[in-house]
């Protein structure tokens, strides 16, 4: 399955995207939004604007077109007199929350540290920088406000981004195919959006990028995509009970689930994030993680709770469904936390199970 296969490469710090979008809007509540658009370009120092944005544009220095059957939009700097060349949105806001969507094509090696994607803090200038840069002839490696990098093996293929900025909560979010890969807190004001080329460049390192389906969104909330802090119950879709230690302070007890009306703190959990976008499920009332018993790899193993250690049979990476549900991936197994069968019985202990979509396999947090 596709989000066991990225969970997967999540590992080994690479991926490989497929070549149609994995997701939409990440999130719930979202409205759909249009602005007018304008292209931005510099050439010489000097920077020039086009409202609204010309289908092809040719210069010395860059190039800009867009395919109107097919979406894609294609931005390309030739020579080093010129380091933008950008759509920017007219969608100043101060307020709200507002959600960025694209399939992103990086389609040349020489595309050297160029920004793709920016979120302007108004007039005190670039914020958020999503940018590119090679690590050899067929790794590049997409950096955002720090010089680790976030995911890697993009080249060439179409990726899948979601960015997130919220005032409300003062959080930013930043998706690749699906899976969280940055966040941070945003400083407030006012905030605009770009995409397209940006950054110096030589005349050797021509660079080209191409976007497809954009999409502007606002009004909406993550429903936990990326922000777990606070306490949840952990409610399976098919059962409609949720995650339970059963009360036990012992390692080696099992997880088992309960009726969500219940009040008890042995159904609240915690999520503690480890590394690559991967988290302990910790229990309020013991203290312990969910756990794959014994490290297992195969189909059924129970889960129980135990002290966190260095097996990575403790460690979930969260997977957003359509509908606001999440599939748990184990960092160690590659398998997903499941209600076996589907089961309704208050007594039935929880497992890993390969992935097949199962609601079985899907839960929804509830915060407490």
């Amino acid at each position: 399955m596709l989000k066991k296969t990225i969970a997967s490469l999540a590992c080994t710090g690479l991926f490989i995207s497929s070549a149609s979008p994995l997701l939409a809007q990440l999130g719930s509540g979202w409205t759909p939004v249009t602005f007018s658009t304008r292209f931005e370009y510099e050439t010489n120092d000097v920077l020039k604007t086009i409202s609204p944005p010309p289908l092809n544009f040719n210069d010395p220095s860059l190039h800009y077109d867009t395919n109107t059957s097919t979406t894609v939009q294609t931005f390309n700097l030739l020579k080093h007199t010129s380091n933008r060349a950008e759509i920017r949105p007219n969608d100043d806001y101060s307020s709200g929350s507002r959600q960025f969507e694209a399939d992103v094509l990086i389609s040349t090696t020489t595309t050297t540290n160029e920004c793709i994607h920016q979120i302007f803090n108004g007039p005190t200038g670039p914020w958020m920088l999503f940018r590119e840069n090679p690590r050899d002839s067929t790794r590049v490696a997409v950096w955002a406000g720090s010089s680790l990098p976030l995911f890697t093996n993009n080249f060439g293929v179409w990726f899948h981004m979601n960015s997130i900025n919220s005032l409300v909560t003062g959080r930013a979010y930043l998706y690749c195919n699906g899976q969280l890969v940055w966040q941070g807190s945003n400083p407030g004001g006012t905030f605009y959006t770009k995409y397209g080329l940006y950054g110096t460049h030589s005349d050797a390192n021509v660079a080209t990028i191409q976007f497809k389906n954009v999409k502007l969104y606002s009004g909406g909330n993550t429903n936990g995509a990326g922000d777990y802090s606070g306490i949840y119950k952990l409610q399976n879709v098919a059962s409609g009970l949720v995650l339970n230690n059963q009360g036990s302070l012992t390692n080696g007890s099992k997880i088992t689930q309960w009726s969500s009306s219940s009040t008890s703190v042995n159904l609240q959990w915690t999520f503690i994030p480890t590394s690559g976008g991967y988290y302990q499920i910790n229990c309020v009332k013991s203290g312990l993680d969910a756990v794959v018993q014994s490290a297992s790899t195969a189909a059924g193993a129970g889960i129980i709770q135990w002290n966190f250690g260095a097996a990575g049979n403790d460690q979930w990476l969260p997977m957003p469904n359509s509908g606001g549900s999440f599939t748990f991936i184990n960092l160690h197994s590659g398998l997903v936390l499941a209600d076996p069968g589907g089961s309704t019985s208050t007594s039935t202990q929880m497992d890993q199970e390969a992935d097949n979509d199962g609601s079985n396999q899907k839960w929804l947090l509830l915060p407490q």
